[in-house]
């Protein structure tokens, strides 16, 4: 019986990401890892604090700051904050970090590829638009970021939920 190497994730987040949607037992167990580190912009949050043995949180800026090296990154909310130029700087900067045969799960909101729908997707890019430099995508123009960045193989999911899975 051969041991298995355990995944080793980076939850590149925001102010909140998949650590603070559900519990770190659930979210972790699920990728079966042996450690992970999730990387915050912007301010220190009260999880700076509840670091453990398994996982370390770090604040810092997912622009500038090294990345830990990971099998899987985790971006969850995030690349629909920034303009294209940004998300393509992130995901080139993930894509040298990434172990060889790693990948990256992108979790956001996604358009039909007409942009008519689903309509509250509409609403999210209306509100990007409005708050943030960024937008919600269609698949095709997530294959165009990830694929410019080194990313090849894509799967999308739509989930029939608000959000799906690149």
């Amino acid at each position: 019986m051969s041991a298995k190497r355990l995944l080793e994730e980076c939850d590149v987040g925001g102010e909140f990401s998949i650590w603070e949607e559900c519990s770190k037992d659930v979210t972790f167990t699920k990728l079966n890892t042996a450690t992970g580190l999730l990387i915050y912009k912007g301010r220190s949050t009260q999880m700076d604090r509840q670091n453990d043995q398994k996982h370390v949180i770090k604040n810092g800026d997912f622009f500038k700051d090294p990345l830990p090296e990971a099998d899987l990154y985790i971006l969850a909310r995030i690349l629909h904050d920034w303009a294209d130029g940004k998300c393509l700087h992130l995901l080139e900067r993930v894509y040298h970090t990434c172990k060889p045969g790693g990948g990256i799960l992108v979790i956001e909101s996604l358009l039909d590829e007409d942009r008519r729908g689903p309509l509250l997707t509409q609403l999210y890019s209306l509100n990007m638009l409005v708050q943030t430099e960024g937008q919600e995508r269609t698949p095709t123009h997530y294959h165009m970021l990830l694929s410019s960045a080194g990313f090849r193989d894509f799967q999308f999911k739509k989930t029939g939920a608000i959000y799906d899975a690149v």
